[in-house]
């Protein structure tokens, strides 16, 4: 598999799967590793607030994703994925440009304006994340799922890449264009405006998507039951192995700017080349998961994930900071593809909406968890401690991950059970739950 493969295969995506990933890279650009990654925490720090607050924000807007997701899977089964995507990303965009008039109130109403317009951000995104997986898996062939899937992850850490280094450049610029100093938040503020308009054009280009109709309703049968086992094991492993992932990507940058002393210039650089290096890792995912199989490169992925975040615990200096989160980042270019084509190869086209809304559920109380404990721990204890715990917990994501799914499939070699019943994972290995009909037809 080549450069030139990759190129052939974004030729053959429909107009609908460009524009998505369109919307997927202004999005990137904006929050995911982009402008409001580099700028949010920081802009709170400069409005006076410590690591408890900043993992308040954070932490319950993360959340969002553990009380939306499972309501967004029935609303994307009832009205589509796209009509979904597309309100998901308004509800973001409206969210994401209120968030920073926070700066013109005063407390408790700045910060309950702050949470607020956080988690109404966080709940538009998890709406469109939710029902972006499956939108991607109908809209392209199970050949070129695994494609699909490795250029998403690599095109939105790519636009993340432009947009954190759009995040370390405008405060310094706007400062200088209004006179202010750095040290006040009004340039994070208009900074982070332009995070949020690249949101708003987002959804004006879903909107331009086609609107396909709805798939025909699927017959009950007798043996088409909701698979419960793999979903709940999916959604366990990924809780454990986004939880060091989360805490790193919410204190990275405060870390470096309140710990290290590092400029926000440096900050956006290093989030910028985290996000960069990201893109090659991903892109190498179909040629390794055809060789060794999606269970086994997601597995490996997040052993090496957790060793990353190593020097970010045990190295308290710039250098080690930079060197870990460039490292976890990489690696999550690894394990983010093969386990989200394989939770929806596992399972029946109709239970894939159910399948990304208990992920996104068990990431939401994950990161949840790691924002909102891990600012205060971090306050008690350092975030070398913190940075430490995480890499203890993502670790045990990849044993329960390995247990589950790799040492399952394995067992199902050895005693030799037939291609039927290894289902779509003949081809990119590891056992399918999907029921006996789903596998016949």
């Amino acid at each position: 598999m080549s450069l030139r493969s990759y190129v052939l295969a974004m030729a053959r995506f429909s107009r609908d799967v460009r524009l998505f990933f369109l919307s997927q890279m202004l999005l990137g650009f904006a929050v995911f590793g982009g402008i409001y990654a580099v700028l949010l925490n920081l802009f709170l720090v400069r409005l006076g607030y410590g690591p408890e607050f900043v993992g308040l924000v954070n932490g319950l807007g993360l959340l969002m994703l553990a009380v939306f997701a499972i309501p967004s899977g029935g609303l994307e089964a009832r009205f589509g994925a796209r009509r979904l995507m597309i309100l998901g990303l308004a509800v973001a965009a409206a969210g994401l440009t209120a968030l920073p008039f926070g700066e013109l109130l005063h407390d408790p109403w700045r910060g309950l304006w702050l949470i607020a317009c956080n988690a109404i951000a966080q709940a538009g995104q998890v709406i469109y994340f939710v029902s972006a997986t499956p939108f991607l898996s109908g809209a392209t062939p199970p050949g070129e799922r695994i494609h699909a899937f490795a250029m998403q992850t690599a095109l939105w850490p790519l636009a993340g890449f432009f947009g954190s280094l759009a995040g370390g450049v405008l405060p310094s610029a706007l400062a200088a264009a209004t006179g202010t100093s750095m040290a006040a938040a009004s340039p994070y503020r208009l900074a982070m405006w332009v995070g949020a308009g690249a949101v708003v054009l987002g959804t004006i280009t879903l909107a331009a998507t086609g609107r396909a109709r709805p798939p025909e309703p699927a017959t009950a049968r007798a043996d088409d039951r909701l698979p419960m086992l793999p979903i709940a094991l999916i959604a366990l492993a990924a809780l454990l192995r986004v939880g060091g992932e989360g805490i790193a990507r919410t204190f990275f940058n405060v870390y470096l700017d309140t710990a290290l002393h590092a400029p926000t210039v440096l900050v956006g650089v290093l989030v910028a080349t985290a996000q960069l290096v990201t893109t090659p890792f991903a892109l190498v995912t179909p040629l390794l998961a055809l060789r060794w199989g999606n269970p086994n490169v997601h597995a490996a992925g997040t052993v090496l994930l957790a060793v990353a975040l190593l020097p970010l615990a045990l190295a308290p200096h710039v250098a080690g900071a930079a060197a870990g989160f460039i490292a976890m980042s990489a690696m999550s270019g690894l394990a983010r593809p093969t386990v989200t084509a394989y939770s929806m190869e596992i399972v029946a086209p109709r239970w894939r909406g159910l399948m990304s809304a208990g992920t996104s559920t068990a990431i939401g109380l994950s990161w949840g968890a790691a924002g909102i404990g891990g600012g205060y721990f971090a306050a008690a204890f350092g975030y070398g401690t913190v940075f430490l715990l995480g890499s203890g917990i993502t670790l045990a994501g990849a044993v329960v991950f390995w247990a589950a799914f790799v040492r399952a499939s394995r067992r199902q070699v050895t005693r030799g059970s037939d291609v039927a019943t290894a289902g779509p994972a003949s081809e990119f290995g590891g056992p399918s739950f999907r029921s006996g009909h789903e596998r016949r037809s």
